[in-house]
């Protein structure tokens, strides 16, 4: 039940964003999937066989960074595709 609601909710999110390229014309396809956000992302494009991944990353600081662990970090490693980094 928890795992139905976090993927209506995220396909909700991305429907804007779906929106958005489409009207300018870039295709796009979209997919929620559920678990650690750094190994799901990059078990994703290792499925996928995507070209690169791009990410924005938060700021969190070193400590927070020590503390929380990282999912950029996490997927830069991870990843067997080049990660471009959005400040």
């Amino acid at each position: 039940m928890l795992r139905a609601h976090y993927e209506s909710e995220g396909a909700k999110t991305l429907e804007a964003a779906e929106r958005l390229l489409r009207e300018v014309g870039v295709p796009c396809r979209s997919e929620v999937r559920a678990g650690l956000a750094g190994d799901t992302i990059a078990d994703f494009a290792r499925d996928e066989r995507v070209d690169g991944i791009v990410m924005g990353t938060r700021g969190m600081g070193a400590v927070g960074s020590l503390v929380m662990g990282s999912v950029v970090q996490k997927v830069v490693h991870l990843a067997p595709v080049p990660v471009t980094l959005v400040k």
